[in-house]
């Protein structure tokens, strides 16, 4: 399998880069969880990121 780099295109989606796939997977684990404010899984400033996206998805 090739690494998928990260690329912008706004015509179809593509599959998820290979640099990002490690916070996803700690993002789900955190959900498992139940740590909805994922102090636990994330690393600072990738929680700064993803804060918007948690409110919509917990309510």
């Amino acid at each position: 399998m090739y690494e998928i780099l990260v690329e912008k295109n706004e015509e179809k989606e593509l599959p998820v880069p290979h640099i990002w796939r490690p916070t996803f997977k700690a993002i789900a684990n955190a959900f498992v969880e139940k740590d909805y404010s994922l102090k636990s899984e994330i690393r600072e400033r990738d929680n700064e990121y993803i804060i918007d996206i948690k409110s919509v998805l917990v309510p």
